[in-house]
């Protein structure tokens, strides 16, 4: 019997230092906050989350295959983003002042960011790496990954 509650202490011991971890990642390190968002799958309308926020153009070495289309079968305009699997095609997020709508895809180790869709290779140089709050705008129930 006491050899029962002394594992389950350690068991519990174990999860409450594994959440104090989380806590104080999220806390000591705020731009963790994009990954730990990302990790947590649950993505409800107007909710908010930080991510480093990038840019991309339609050029043939930003990308796979035909540099005009998207992941979701699109043609690229003003207004894609490319987001992690973790959003359906069709999410829209408001991004310092604007919305855009999840249409393609990123690479998988970049899953913990957002990739603003721009032109040319000048504008999305130009744009930067910046990290954002950004807005879960809304949520497409299922649309097909093209």
């Amino acid at each position: 019997m006491a050899g029962r509650i002394r594992c389950l202490c350690v068991s519990v011991f174990k999860k409450g230092i594994q959440l104090f971890v989380i806590i104080i990642s999220l806390v000591v390190f705020p731009a963790a906050t994009s990954t730990a968002s990302f990790l947590m799958e649950t993505f409800t309308e107007n909710s908010f989350f930080r991510a480093i926020v990038t840019a991309y153009s339609s050029s043939p070495d930003e990308t796979e295959g035909d540099p005009l289309i998207t992941a979701s079968g699109a043609t690229v305009r003003k207004g894609i983003v490319a987001c992690s699997r973790d959003y359906p095609f069709g999410t829209r997020f408001l991004i310092d002042g604007e919305v855009y709508e999840c249409l393609d895809r990123l690479a998988p180790h970049y899953d913990d960011r957002i990739d603003i869709w721009m032109p040319s290779k000048e504008e999305a140089l130009e744009h930067g790496k910046k990290e954002l709050l950004i807005k879960v705008v809304a949520v497409e129930e299922s649309k097909s990954e093209g």
